[in-house]
């Protein structure tokens, strides 16, 4: 018994076994698969955390900009919601820690917010630095909007490559580097393998559903109810090839992407 498994997933080892595959490969991949799957909350929520830490961010340094525009005295509610918008900022400046959009090696973007915070609460004081702060502040935009806009890796891939995988291996690569290492190891190590499997699955249960369709007897009933999940291509006519992929597509993801 594998423990993790819903219903659905079971059904799917279940037609698995019914289609003739190695069970000792769908095993041995189903128990990689359900840490996966308990793995990729944490990722999830750690890539989306940090995502919405910096939309927040980009809406406080823009609310900064419009404010230091002209470089006049700060007076009254807008003395006080500047300084507001300042202890946002430093706030959120131990948050930025995520290899796909902000990463704390990026030196960068974290000594340019250290810089906008230091030279903001300086503005409040004396007001005579607003030329510096507005180009600290116009750069920090710029660092900001090149996190959100940097391709989210398949965060299901990252979930699986995080369990016997570290940044350490991602370190010296780039942005573009980091997502592609991260999922050729994602395919090689745990997509690959089952896909083959699935594929020769999918082919068996639809020669055994063209051969025995409309047959009324129980065990054959039962056994083309047992290969349901490898059948969900027929109606659209799909190659085996497509189905396999559909079904582990639909199987290896999060589902707020």
């Amino acid at each position: 018994m594998i423990l993790g498994l819903s219903d659905t997933e079971k059904k799917f080892k279940t037609a698995m076994d019914t289609a003739g595959a190695d069970m000792t490969v769908v095993n041995s991949w189903l128990k990689l698969y359900v840490k996966t799957k308990k793995n990729s909350s944490g990722v999830a929520k750690r890539y989306y955390g940090v995502k919405t830490g910096l939309s927040s961010l980009l809406s406080d340094l823009k609310e900064l900009e419009q404010q230091v525009i002209g470089y006049s005295e700060l007076t009254g509610a807008d003395r006080k919601h500047f300084g507001e918008l300042i202890k946002a900022c430093k706030a959120k400046s131990g948050m930025f820690d995520d290899e796909f959009l902000i990463s704390k090696a990026d030196t960068d973007f974290h000594t340019t917010l250290d810089s906008v915070v230091k030279q903001g609460e300086r503005y409040l004081s004396s007001f005579d630095n607003g030329i510096i702060l507005q180009s600290e502040i116009e750069n920090l935009i710029h660092l900001t909007n090149e996190g959100l806009e940097r391709k989210k890796p398949d965060l299901f891939a990252l979930s699986y490559f995080y369990l016997g995988h570290s940044n350490k291996e991602l370190a010296e690569l780039n942005f573009t580097q980091k997502t592609k290492r991260v999922h050729e190891i994602y395919y090689e190590e745990f997509w690959k393998d089952i896909l083959k499997q699935l594929e020769a699955c999918v082919k068996q249960a639809e020669a055994i559903n063209d051969k025995y369709e409309g047959t009324t007897d129980r065990r054959t009933a039962r056994i083309l109810s047992e290969l349901k999940p490898l059948l969900v291509g027929v109606a659209k006519q799909w190659e085996p090839e497509q189905t396999a992929e559909y079904i582990l597509h639909d199987m290896c993801r999060i589902f707020r992407d």
